[in-house]
């Protein structure tokens, strides 16, 4: 956290250099929700390239701002109220650690029972 002149600036550092789709990472929406929280509406977020020293500002529309909040809360209280419901997948099944302890195979054979 940079403060100078009465403007705040959280900054996050990452290894690497800048990717086009940077901004829009998960991380970074939890980032200037917290930001916004803590510091409110002036305070800015920026991330720091190691391998270039580039620093870039982190920001996004509101609409997708929203939407990922939203989709993080739903998340959160779901793992709250411990409802982990099984998502069968052709592909990622059977490569799971956890394909024989779990639901979803017989969850996706009873689905196509009907």
């Amino acid at each position: 956290v940079v403060q100078a002149d009465g403007n705040t600036v959280v900054r996050s550092v990452r290894s690497g250099r800048q990717r086009s789709t940077e901004a829009d990472r998960l991380a970074n929406t939890l980032l200037l929700k917290a930001i916004k929280e803590r510091w409110g509406d002036a305070a800015a977020a920026e991330t720091l390239y190691l391998q270039t020293g580039a620093v870039a500002p982190v920001s996004q529309t509101a609409s997708k701002f929203t939407a990922r909040v939203t989709k993080c809360e739903n998340v959160l209280s779901g793992v709250s109220r411990g409802d982990f419901p099984p998502e069968p997948s052709e592909f990622t099944c059977p490569r799971c650690a956890f394909f024989f302890v779990c639901p979803a195979p017989l969850s996706a054979a009873e689905a196509e029972a009907e």
